[in-house]
């Protein structure tokens, strides 16, 4: 047998790199090779491999002479065999990074204040200087109050303004038990503005009446503001306010359980000297949250409704608008048949619009969940443009558990405008219910960076036109950006990939959908013509090629069928947007049996808008 000796370096590749001669073994197969090493021995670093040929046949049984053998896994030097140097195992590719999302934050708890006591339901003169300590025979007034409680010192703060009013006095209902303060001066109805902070105006402290709804109501009309709030730790509670709203222009206030645009009994929409043309006023607004000051303004429990202007405007920061009803009766139900809804004589106002950030819109709670149902204004004119139910322009907003176009006894009823316009950023939008027949579920107006990393999860899209469209301002790479494709449907085991290419209009270039680690949700539709997500079923998570799989609660029933979303986490699975963000539904209705392949899949056509 003849060897051959042959030097290599130490790494973890098996190789041979020089050939430094042979020699012929003895018969015992012992073998000594003489003068072939490099001058001066091997180099550091340097060793030995071996590789043997057979001189007989028969040596490697069933093998004839010749016949080489592999070279050596063993190396050598002088000090004997190197131990072989482990291979270095495959990159594993690398975990997301986490990403923050909102979450519920717990809503303050009321203060407890202290009392100025309405007596009277009267508003004999519009004097900005006399109070309720003042005033002739003790008749204490509201505007009195207002005017008594602004000019507290600090030290004498808080303040409430209670009512004590008795059945004679002239603004009782004693069919409804309430009592009406009219604001009566045509001059000037605006109160006196709530400085200094620690003020409060409760309607519920009124000794009997009621208990279904506000007791005392108070009546303005004027184009000035009447009831303006500014300071901190302010609270509006338990009125019902017709002809004007409420501005809030500082942070920390409270505006819960009140009545605005409805009548005493809460069955109609309380209209100016009776015109439905005109605007009711029925609106809550607040101010901009400046640098260095806090937001976190209340809205609780309010019923607005009949404004032609949006319901509520929340402009301040880090918010809460949590269990308002919007549209409706303060039983949730509403105010017309349904056939008139959305016509050219329905006046329901607008919805919600939220600017600022960090506002949390719902909670987790049935009490947290805001109802904004069929929203809009009158108009003869089809086209015209209907109020939006909820508007989003700031970003990390937490929306959720919000009825949109359903009522609070589970009928469906609509919005006549759209159901969320989204031109926010860094926003979690979960487990809401969206009706919105005419218009867009959701409609995506923002550009590359506002937008970016909005979160959907959960929410149910039900009987829209249009689910979830994108405006002009939205690149390609994210409006064409298609969401997981489902390959396979197997009694209740489900597979899929990342989608496929999305195709942009007018020949542009096709949109990578490849979708790594993202979480894919899968919703049950049923099979009309409409996309929807009738039922959230969970969600998977795509590891790194885009492969997914989920298990079904139960198999699909017939006519029954699959949709997804994808939401990203990591930045740049869609081209410069964060993690977090979440692409529209598919177009597809994945069906056992007659799943749709990118060749013949009818998508939507995607609404610029």
């Amino acid at each position: 047998m003849r060897d051959r000796a042959v030097p290599r370096r130490y790494h973890s590749v098996d190789e041979a790199l020089t050939s430094l001669g042979t020699v012929t073994a003895s018969a015992s197969g012992s073998w000594t090779a003489t003068n072939i090493l490099p001058v001066g021995g091997l180099a550091a670093g340097q060793s030995l491999r071996t590789m043997s040929t057979t001189a007989a046949s028969g040596t490697i049984i069933g093998f004839n002479a010749g016949t080489t053998t592999r070279l050596s896994r063993d190396m050598y030097n002088a000090s004997g065999v190197i131990t072989r140097p482990a291979t270095p195992p495959a990159a594993a590719p690398g975990t997301p990074p986490a990403y923050g999302r909102p979450t519920a934050r717990t809503v303050p708890i009321t203060p407890t204040p202290t009392y100025i006591t309405v007596n009277s339901s009267s508003d004999p003169d519009t004097s900005q200087s006399t109070t309720c300590a003042t005033a002739p025979g003790g008749v204490c007034t509201l505007r009195r109050a207002v005017v008594q409680a602004r000019a507290l010192p600090a030290d004498q703060r808080p303040a409430l303004i209670s009512f004590n009013l008795p059945t004679s006095d002239p603004g009782y209902n004693a069919t409804l038990k309430t009592w009406l303060i009219t604001l009566s001066s045509l001059s000037s109805n605006q109160l006196r503005s709530l400085d200094g902070g620690q003020i409060t105006i409760d309607g519920s402290t009124q000794p009997g009446g009621r208990t279904s709804g506000p007791k005392i109501f108070v009546r303005g009309k004027n184009t000035q503001s009447i009831l303006v709030v500014n300071g901190n730790a302010n609270i509006i509670s338990g009125l019902g306010l017709q002809g004007f709203g409420i501005q809030v222009n500082e942070g920390g206030n409270f505006v819960e359980t009140n009545w605005l645009g409805l009548s005493e009994d809460g069955q109609t929409i309380y209209y100016i000297d009776g015109s439905s043309v005109a605007d009711n006023k029925a609106t809550i607004q607040d101010a901009e949250t400046p640098p260095a000051k806090t937001g976190e303004n209340v809205y609780r429990n309010n019923v607005v409704v009949g404004s032609t202007a949006t319901a509520l405007t929340i402009r301040s920061d880090d918010s809460w608008v949590v269990g308002n009803r919007v549209g409706t009766r303060p039983d949730g139900t509403l105010p017309v048949g349904a056939a008139q809804i959305c016509g050219s004589t329905w006046v329901a106002g607008g919805g919600v619009s939220i600017y600022g950030r960090g506002t949390q819109i719902g909670g987790p709670s049935d009490a947290e969940r805001n109802y904004i149902v069929g929203t809009g204004i009158p108009s003869p004119n089809a086209t015209t443009t209907q109020p939006l139910a909820l508007q989003l322009e700031g970003g990390d907003y937490l929306v959720l558990n919000n009825f949109i176009g359903r009522t609070v006894a589970g009928t469906d009823v609509g919005v006549c405008g759209e159901g969320i316009r989204l031109s926010a950023d860094f926003s979690l939008i979960q487990d809401n219910v969206i009706v919105a027949p005419a218009n867009s579920a959701m409609n995506m107006l923002p550009g590359v960076i506002a937008g970016s990393s909005n979160s959907f999860r959960g929410n149910l899209i039900i009987g829209s036109s249009s689910p979830i469209v994108f405006g002009p301002t939205i690149d390609d790479t994210y409006a064409f950006f298609n969401p997981a494709k489902i390959t396979k449907i197997d009694g209740t085991a489900v597979s899929g990939t990342s989608g496929d290419p999305g195709i942009p209009p007018g020949g542009a270039a096709p949109v990578d959908s490849t979708c790594p680690f993202c979480t894919v949700e899968v919703f049950l539709d049923d099979g009309d013509t409409q996309v929807e997500t009738l039922q959230s079923l969970g969600t998977a998570r795509a590891n790194v090629s885009g492969a997914w799989t989920f298990t079904l609660p139960r198999e699909l029933a017939a006519g029954e069928g699959l949709r997804t979303i994808s939401t990203t986490n990591n930045y740049g699975t869609i081209m410069t947007y964060e993690a977090g963000t979440s692409t529209r539904i598919s177009a597809a209705l994945y069906q056992p049996g007659s799943l749709p392949s990118s060749d013949n899949m009818v998508y939507l056509p995607m609404i610029r808008r």
